[in-house]
């Protein structure tokens, strides 16, 4: 017997009644109707709005299951908390091990989630007027003639449990909330099987990705804390030459400012400190770290590909389909047509020329935007020279040497404001210039928006990095002005350290304390609201409209985090070998967070039986790839690894007068307003000589102030350095993708079978007969 269950939910305001658009509402519910579908109207108790609920009846399911190629009797959905491991140590042949052929076997009949889906393919091509284009659900939302629509959730999340002993929840929801979505079982496996037979394969592979990528974070947050500590203990037992060096120095430092009682010229010595920080962060355990992480990332990307192909076979969608079926808003807004021979029908295009010019407005929209981004780099920069200026000014000697510290906080904090205040902005944004771009299929448009945000996104978080690590303090020169961009320094301890900082409070404040206010927020809201009344008499669909809308792109939003933090960890890892770290402790708080709000706080999203992460793997194997090129760069330029290499083979092996090697010389009479004599009286020095970190001539050389020949040979030593780094990574890599397979052997038969049938039955069955065969009413 057929179990009545409320498919679907459209939500229609009261004074629909006596509007125009009564009309359109009456036809769209009798070509329902006419398709078979049960409905019902129902109104909550203030009248303001009208519910239709829609049911298909268990006659119908699989014929409309075959129209729209929904598979309810293949293979898929395993047992319901089956989990796929990708990683089993215990098991030392795990990168060749087969698949168990059990996973794929299907225990149930249609899912609730396959219902909705049909239902909501029913919805989007119900006609509800005269015209070609008058058909959609959407159409009606975006006409403002429906409120809303929506799927509902297999029931109440709560259960009572007041009468004692162990209660089995009720539905998958419940089930979910207890074996899922629960912050106390962050330690655990996911149930991915009954996430996909809840939510779709969409959301199962979002979750199964981030799963899987946490499980990958436990070894490289193990050996980034590892190499931290030895690097801690070093610094006081074995590298105490390296900072002794520059504590006991008293050589004095160029300032940036030129006059003013508190322009004074500080102590090597004063930058005792930071010196000690930076070497935490600048030795050979994070060369090491380094070169793990580039393997780590490759390994990382050749084993999900073997969890995703599984999974594929697994869910039933073992192969992308291809999607021919055009935008409603691209139909309309197409004005030109041509014949095609397939559908034997006039079918719209759009011409080369126009197609030129939008993509072109588009991206050179997202240009101008990356361009307001590196404006944003460039005002920080000014404003740490400007404030710079003025703090060695006002500031005590003993105080001005925490000038560079405390700005490097201040202007991170502000990135961290701008980063998510852009975010904001460039999101709207991105789907604006995607509607003006108007793609073919709505995996086109899909694929569109994902690529522009991922575009901004990249410039929005990643600009600041790249500044600090490659520009920063690479052009300045004491007779630059104070006021002048050049004037932006690290101090005489170098980059690494601010690198360092930025990347740390990216990684803390943006996403560690965003998941928890976005946890603490609502229940704090909620608090001070008015609770409604006879809250629990209320019928479900009511109850589930006071919900947050599950929006298209709500999933997409989650996952660009996660692909941003993964670029975190792998691009500048060897300036903080703890990003992993803090990577792995907030994603344990991600992951349950994510799967709360899904469970609890929104509606029931729609499902979408995608071929797993789809564009998300390119952007993977795009960072991947820039990764260790990123970490070749910050270990020969932005560190002085490199540099101390070349040192010490042209000095004995000894890094005796390193510090000194990298400082020049510069008169301060060559000021173009020379510093006033009460100044250089408050330095305690006579001597109108200072120093800064660059390898130049000094005052007295016929070359004076220009790079010296040890100065290019040093930079050819830092490229080669790059290309032997990148080249080893490269050589590993290729052997790692040869002795690990992408695809088991038995998953790749599997495919292989699959897509031979699948594709002699497109081959006996045209788009064309599918569309008359639904224009038909179902008996």
């Amino acid at each position: 017997m057929d179990e009545k269950r409320i498919d679907y939910v459209i939500v229609f305001e009261s004074k629909i009644k006596d509007s125009e658009n009564y009309t359109t509402v009456e036809k769209f519910m009798k070509f329902l109707e006419e398709q078979g579908l049960e409905l019902q109207l129902h109104s909550d108790e203030a009248e303001k709005f009208i519910f239709l609920t829609l049911h298909i009846p268990g006659q119908l399911l699989h014929e409309f299951a075959h129209i729209y190629n929904v598979k309810l009797t293949d293979s898929g959905h395993g047992p319901a908390f089956g989990t796929i491991s990708s990683i089993d140590f215990a098991d030392f042949n795990f990168f060749n091990a087969p698949i168990n052929d059990k996973n794929f076997i299907r225990e149930r009949g249609p899912t609730t989630t396959e219902r909705i889906l049909i239902a909501y393919e029913i919805l989007s091509e119900a006609k509800f007027g005269d015209d070609e284009n008058d058909y959609g659900i959407e159409k009606l939302i975006r006409l403002g003639i429906v409120k809303t629509a929506y799927p509902l959730h297999d029931g109440d999340f709560e259960w009572d449990d007041k009468e004692g002993g162990y209660l089995i929840p009720e539905n998958d929801r419940q089930l979910l909330l207890k074996y899922w979505a629960n912050f106390s079982l962050w330690y655990k496996e996911q149930p991915l099987n009954l996430i996909e037979k809840y939510f779709g394969t969409e959301v199962g592979f979002y979750f199964a990705w981030l799963g899987f990528y946490n499980r990958m974070l436990i070894p490289a947050a193990v050996v980034g804390l590892v190499c931290s500590i030895i690097s801690f203990v070093q610094l006081f037992f074995m590298q105490k030459q390296r900072t002794n060096e520059i504590c006991s120095s008293d050589l004095p430092i160029c300032p940036i400012c030129r006059t003013g009682d508190g322009c004074v010229r500080l102590p090597l010595n004063s930058f005792c400190t930071y010196a000690k920080i930076s070497t935490t962060f600048d030795n050979k355990e994070t060369v090491f770290f380094a070169v793990f992480m580039s393997f780590w990332a490759t390994l990382f990307t050749k084993l999900w590909q073997r969890v995703e192909s599984t999974l594929k076979i697994q869910w039933n969608v073992e192969f992308e389909k291809i999607d021919t079926k055009l935008r409603l808003e691209y139909k309309e807004k197409s004005t030109h047509k041509t014949w095609s021979y397939v559908y034997e029908r006039p079918r719209p295009y759009t011409p080369t020329l126009t197609k030129a010019f939008y993509l072109t407005l588009s991206y050179g929209t997202c240009f101008l935007m990356i361009m307001i981004v590196i404006l944003f780099v460039y005002g920080l920069a000014m404003f740490r020279v400007t404030i710079t200026d003025r703090m060695q000014r006002k500031w005590t000697p003993s105080q001005q040497a925490h000038v560079v510290f405390v700005l490097i906080l201040t202007s991170a904090c502000i990135q961290v404001i701008f980063v998510k205040l852009f975010a904001k902005f460039y999101r709207p944004v991105s789907s604006w210039l995607t509607n003006l771009e108007n793609p073919r299929t709505q995996s086109d448009f899909d694929s569109s928006i994902i690529s522009k945000r991922y575009i901004l996104a990249f410039a929005n978080n990643y600009a600041p990095l790249l500044y600090i690590a490659f520009l920063m303090d690479r052009f300045y020169a004491p007779d630059d002005p104070p006021d002048s961009f050049q004037a932006d320094r690290c101090g005489p301890t170098g980059c690494l350290m601010p690198l360092c900082v930025q990347l740390c409070f990216l990684m803390l404040l943006k996403s560690f304390f965003g998941n928890l206010l976005t946890l603490i927020a609502p229940k704090l809201t909620t608090r001070f609201q008015k609770k409604r009344t006879n809250h629990t008499d209320r019928p479900q669909w009511e109850r589930e409209f006071d919900l947050n809308p599950s929006r298209q792109y709500l999933l997409t939003t989650e996952f660009m985090e996660m692909i941003i933090q993964y670029g975190f960890v792998t691009f500048f890892v060897a300036a903080f070998p703890l990003a992993p770290l803090c990577a792995l402790i907030n994603n344990c708080l991600e992951l349950r967070l994510d799967a709360y709000k899904l469970v609890t706080r929104h509606r029931r999203p729609i499902p979408k039986q995608e071929s797993g992460i789809s564009t998300w793997n390119n952007i993977l194997h795009f960072i991947t790839h820039l990764s260790v090129a990123t970490n070749a760069f910050v270990l020969a330029f932005t560190s002085d690894f490199v540099a101390r290499i070349v040192y010490k083979a042209t000095h004995n092996k000894s890094l005796d007068g390193y510090i000194e090697w990298t400082m020049s010389l510069y008169n301060l009479d060559d000021y173009d307003k020379p510093i006033k004599s009460k100044a250089l009286r408050a330095s305690n020095n006579s001597s109108r000589l200072c120093y800064y970190k660059a390898l130049r001539y000094p005052p007295d050389h016929p070359k004076e102030y220009q790079q010296t020949d040890y100065f290019f040979y040093e930079t050819g030593m830092r490229l080669l350095c790059v290309i032997i780094f990148e080249h080893i990574i490269m050589i590993t890599n290729g052997v790692l993708a040869y002795f690990i397979p992408s695809v088991p052997e038995n998953v790749k038969e599997m495919l292989h079978h699959e897509k031979t049938q699948e594709f002699e039955l497109q081959m006996k069955m045209k788009n064309t007969v599918r569309r008359r065969k639904w224009r038909k009413t179902p008996k």
